[in-house]
């Protein structure tokens, strides 16, 4: 391992470990939290919250009267899971630059579904982002401005979740175009496939469909250059990554981050199986899960 390797890892591992930390601290906490109220029970017709959690969450459907906001918020969202893989893969290449998760890493249609959403996850922010700036409350004084969807805001916070998202596409982007470089380097050397490498010499549009022409962009450097210039990008996306962890471990009340984990918590156990709305009737009241009858209400425990 070179210099910059071993600082790199030694860097990325040790804020990974302090990110985790943290992280498991403040669920530790939440989860402290939600016992302190009384049970209820929200697992009953399990198919219809399934059915409720799969619809809301895959048709957006709380999103339909925005539905540009729909979309890109959709994109968005799906890269944030199906992208968690370039992560572990940047861990990797801080070892071993041309590194490739075993199995998927070179299979064709996993790379297909990476780059597919790691543009769409790109233009989807900032298309957000965008729209957050037009419907600024300063683009409009008084009432006006008060009428903004993100007025009261907590705008640092919008700001760092949509540089977060921004700079790990980013990031993904550029390590596929900096992958198809050094594989072509690889391969027209005549080194892929032997001993200590794993560059694949195929640098097509099989394996780089929608990033191949960003390689373009990088032939001009040496294999050595390369290698270091992933070993930067990847580190980067780490410490992008568990910057954010170590921000949200440490801000609890964080809604627009901390909602990609909990949004399916909350669908799934909504009041209603069904995911209608819980406005209306008010509900009665409940000790230890069971409805509270007055007529006994003497007989209850004063604990």
């Amino acid at each position: 391992m070179s210099a910059l390797q071993i600082v790199a890892a030694v860097v990325c591992l040790g804020v990974t470990a302090v990110a985790v930390a943290l992280l498991v601290k403040t669920v530790n906490h939440f989860l402290a939290t939600f016992r302190l109220g009384q049970p209820e029970d929200r697992g009953d017709d399990k198919g219809a919250r399934t059915r409720t959690l799969l619809r809301e969450f895959l048709g957006h459907t709380r999103m339909s009267r925005l539905p540009v906001v729909a979309v890109a918020h959709w994109f968005t969202m799906v890269s944030f899971g199906v992208l968690f893989f370039t992560l572990l893969n940047a861990f990797g290449q801080l070892f071993k630059p041309d590194f490739a998760l075993p199995l998927i890493g070179h299979f064709p249609p996993y790379e297909w579904v990476t780059e597919l959403f790691a543009w769409t996850g790109l233009v989807g922010i900032l298309v957000l982002m965008a729209i957050r700036q037009k419907n600024h409350p300063r683009s409009a004084a008084g009432e006006d401005g008060r009428r903004s969807r993100f007025f009261g805001s907590t705008w640092w916070q919008a700001y760092y979740v949509e540089l977060t998202i921004l700079g790990v596409t980013l990031c993904i982007l550029t390590l596929r175009g900096l992958e198809y470089a050094l594989a072509a380097q690889a391969g027209s050397a005549g080194t892929a496939g032997t001993a200590g490498s794993t560059a694949v010499s195929e640098a097509t549009a099989l394996h780089y469909p929608m990033t191949g022409w960003l390689g373009g962009l990088f032939s001009g450097m040496s294999a050595g250059a390369l290698e270091n210039a992933i070993v930067v990008v990847a580190a980067v996306k780490i410490l992008i990554s568990f910057a954010w962890m170590i921000t949200i471990a440490l801000t609890p009340t964080m809604g627009v981050a901390w909602h990609r984990f909990l949004a399916f918590f909350n669908i799934f156990f909504k009041r209603h199986a069904d995911g209608r709305t819980s406005l209306g009737e008010l509900q009665p009241i409940r000790i230890k899960g069971e409805v509270l009858d007055f007529e006994n209400v003497d007989e209850l425990d004063e604990d």
